[in-house]
């Protein structure tokens, strides 16, 4: 399952799964978002903080959930990573996956997410910087540009690496084409 990129105007959802989010960067990276044309819907809990947890497992689930369910959402973005995601994937919405494909943007403990849902919905997501933690800091302009480009453009047959990256040293040139998994 490939989801559509998405268009100026599109909602997209951000919701904290794992760790407590710093409220000035999550307010600093939602800015980023809507300066740049989307429509940022927060979670109810985004906030919430129960010790090392964006609030209780109950909370965390019931806001990644609505926005898999919601079809006006678009995209799932992640206010931060830590720890707490696995407490919650054996009771993820993968019907509401399966009917409505969305990007989803996150890394660190999110990698379980998305790792879950391609074992159980086959969906493709982004691995990248979070709405509370980096977009917040700032991205470099490089990163700006990218992770925009990898919002809005179409995910198949797209180039990992910018033109002239050049520190990386090519061991065996060609093509190749297959599934790439973290």
């Amino acid at each position: 399952m490939i989801p559509s990129p998405l268009i100026p105007g599109d909602a997209v959802g951000v919701v904290a799964a794992s760790g407590p989010v710093d409220p000035a960067l999550l307010a600093a990276g939602v800015q980023f978002l809507e300066q740049r044309g989307f429509r940022v819907v927060r979670g109810e809990h985004v906030l919430e903080c129960n010790g090392y947890l964006a609030g209780t497992d109950g909370q965390r689930r019931s806001d990644l959930n609505a926005m898999l369910r919601d079809p006006g959402i678009r995209a799932v973005l992640f206010a931060r990573g830590g720890y707490g995601i696995m407490r919650v994937l054996d009771s993820l919405d993968h019907q509401a996956v399966h009917r409505d494909a969305k990007l989803l943007l996150g890394m660190s403990d999110l990698a379980a997410l998305q790792l879950s849902l391609f074992a159980q919905c086959r969906l493709v997501s982004l691995f990248g910087p979070m709405v509370g933690v980096q977009i917040g800091a700032g991205l470099d302009p490089l990163s700006e540009e990218w992770l925009l480009q990898a919002l809005t453009s179409p995910l198949a047959g797209r180039e990992l690496l910018p033109p002239g990256f050049d520190s990386l040293r090519v061991v065996r040139s060609g093509d190749a084409r297959g599934a790439l998994l973290g």
